[in-house]
């Protein structure tokens, strides 16, 4: 087990240079207050300087918002890395992490890893990003007993969170249980509900068009919430479709005589196969008499496709949208 952190900025902070800033601290009774102003990075360098906050409250100050215990700040921030570390001229090295870790092992919360100078950012888990993405961002939490996750883009449809893909902002995550609320994820695609009693929650998301879920596979998530208990990595995917979610399956059922899969010159199209797409709004429907067949203005999503002939059926699983057609073939 390691110890508990909230790290505004993990990294080589060393002031020791004449021409870095210091430490600063404030404590008022609901909140202290804490700014590295122009600090340089170790050993004794100063010829970059991050500035950069953190508050600690009782979850009652409305400075950082009801509910909320921790808020970190930023602006102009500079080096990532210091010599201990590993760096040269203040990046590289072993990154720069901003977060919140329980020390367990298993429930933190990461808003980066940075260890280069530049803008670039592809959300809390991908490669390492550029320093100046957190210039003037804001990230206020509660730390202690609740439920976070992020919303990302799921690039490659697997539902999985994969490194490289960027969380989605905006989104609203909706929490049933003892406590009833909402929440809006925030510009890396993170969100949290806390301080929490604990009791059974049901974890969603709301939908918005153009757009289908691939995680969870369940579409939402039933969680058993100990006392004093925090459960993170509760994450939602999805995947952008564009051209406002509809489209069309078309394909065509054939005799693969030879058994390559392919349809090659001669082989005829099967007439009379009943297909079965599993969506909304999607009968059954036949083969013509060249063996095709298509579903029209269907909701896009993951699609079952089953052709049956007497007894006989072989299922497929596609993806679809209004410019990509995908065609099946059934061979014996």
């Amino acid at each position: 087990m390691g110890l508990p952190r909230i790290a505004p900025f993990w990294a080589d902070v060393d002031t020791r240079n004449t021409a870095s800033g210091l430490v600063y601290h404030k404590i008022e009774p609901r909140r202290i207050t804490i700014i590295w102003d122009h600090v340089g990075y170790y050993g004794s360098h100063a010829d970059k300087l991050n500035t950069f906050e953190l508050i600690l409250t009782d979850a009652t100050d409305p400075l950082v918002g009801i509910g909320r215990n921790a808020c970190f700040s930023y602006d102009d921030m500079q080096w990532t890395t210091g010599d201990a570390s590993s760096g040269s001229g203040g990046f590289g090295g072993f990154a720069a992490t901003v977060g919140v870790d329980k020390g367990d092992g298993v429930n933190y919360i990461q808003i980066g890893r940075f260890d280069h100078p530049g803008t670039d950012y592809d959300g809390p888990f991908g490669i390492n990003d550029g320093i100046s993405y957190l210039d003037n961002k804001e990230y206020c939490f509660f730390v202690g007993p609740g439920i976070a996750g992020m919303k990302y883009n799921d690039l490659n449809v697997n539902g999985v969170f994969d490194a490289g893909e960027p969380g989605l902002a905006g989104w609203t995550i909706n929490l049933i249980g003892p406590v009833n609320t909402s929440t809006t994820t925030d510009a890396a695609g993170n969100y949290f509900f806390s301080p929490l009693p604990p009791g059974a929650y049901t974890v969603s998301e709301q939908q918005q068009p153009g757009w289908i879920q691939t995680a969870p596979a369940t579409g939402s998530y039933n969680i058993v919430l100990g006392a004093n208990q925090f459960v993170s990595a509760v994450n939602f995917g999805n995947f952008n479709i564009g051209g406002g979610g509809r489209g069309t399956i078309k394909g065509t059922v054939f005799d693969d005589r030879n058994g390559n899969g392919m349809r090659d010159v001669g082989e005829r199209g099967l007439s009379g196969w009943r297909v079965q797409a599993s969506v909304p709004g999607a009968p059954a429907t036949l083969t013509d008499e060249n063996g095709e067949y298509a579903f029209n203005n269907i909701l896009f999503r993951f699609v079952n496709v089953i052709y049956y002939y007497n007894e006989l059926f072989i299922e497929a699983l596609f993806l679809f949208n209004n410019e990509i057609f995908k065609f099946i073939y059934l061979f014996f």
